[in-house]
């Protein structure tokens, strides 16, 4: 990976951990433990994800593989429903994880505002 990508996802990984941490101490507060961390599995799994995507599609274009994009995209979304299965019974957990998993990408654009950047 590049030097600037490497950067990139040090940085979505300090500022999703750090935000990730603070709402699981509210979380936990308003709700409970168990809550919390769901949405900080949410918040985790949404990362692993972004960062796969990324590896997987330098790879796929540096070596011409465009059929690995497409079963990547299946397995990822497989792999997060798998996740999510144990928390259909419980709305309040499955909304925890969607939300943990959605502020990932609400974290990426802070960080892109904060750093002043866009899609140039």
């Amino acid at each position: 990976m590049s030097r600037e990508m490497n950067k990139i996802i040090s940085k979505m990984i300090k500022y999703d951990l750090i935000a990730g941490f603070i709402f699981v101490l509210i979380l936990s507060i308003f709700f409970n433990l168990k809550v919390a961390l769901i949405f900080f599995l949410g918040l985790i799994v949404s990362l692993i994800n972004t960062i796969a995507n990324g590896l997987i599609i330098e790879y796929a274009l540096k070596n011409e593989k465009n059929m690995l994009l497409a079963i990547s995209y299946l397995v990822r979304i497989f792999i997060i429903i798998l996740i999510a299965l144990p928390f259909f019974n419980n709305l309040i957990q499955l909304l925890s994880y969607i939300l943990g998993y959605v502020s990932h990408f609400v974290f990426v654009v802070f960080y892109w505002m904060k750093k002043g950047k866009g899609s140039d």
